[in-house]
């Protein structure tokens, strides 16, 4: 997780702190790259099936919930882990 910012303090410390501050977006995406950011799948999966429940009951279509599945009169989706905000 330290590697991002001992990237942007060597180019700190390399160019300067002018330059340091144009990279620092940049390099700043590179915690993204971080697989430690895959926790945070199952919870968005929650998050997810939770605000679809609550969309489903104020409009009043009638939905079996269970997991990460949702059954429709009209068929069955899932929320998947590219589907859960992550990806």
């Amino acid at each position: 997780m330290a590697l991002p910012m001992i990237l942007l303090a060597s180019i700190m410390a390399l160019l300067g702190l002018r330059f340091a501050a144009y990279a620092a977006i940049p390099v700043s995406m590179l915690f993204f790259t971080i697989p430690i950011w895959d926790l945070t799948v199952g919870p968005l999966q929650d998050l997810s099936t939770w605000v679809v429940t609550i969309w489903l009951q104020w409009t009043g279509i009638t939905a079996h919930i269970d997991g990460y599945i949702i059954t429709l009169r009209a068929g069955a989706f899932e929320i998947a882990e590219g589907c859960s905000g992550m990806r």
